[in-house]
């Protein structure tokens, strides 16, 4: 709305949800690269960088296939 308001041009790419792929990808590698660190970590560690691209829930999900 910012930008919109500012006469900014919008990339709508920037809104896109990622998909399943990448995101299982990615938690994987943020396992290997952070050891140690419990569910509720990589859970923020996740929704931080996605700010509303993924769900939640789907994070959830996958985070503890690759943690337990």
């Amino acid at each position: 709305m910012v930008k919109k308001i500012e006469n900014e041009k919008i990339d709508l790419r920037h809104f896109e949800a990622v998909s399943e792929k990448d995101l299982e990808k990615e938690i994987k590698e943020i396992i290997e690269e952070k050891p140690g660190l419990n569910v509720s970590a990589y859970m923020g560690l996740i929704m931080a960088k996605h700010r509303g691209k993924v769900d939640g829930k789907k994070v959830m999900e996958i985070v503890n296939k690759f943690v337990k």
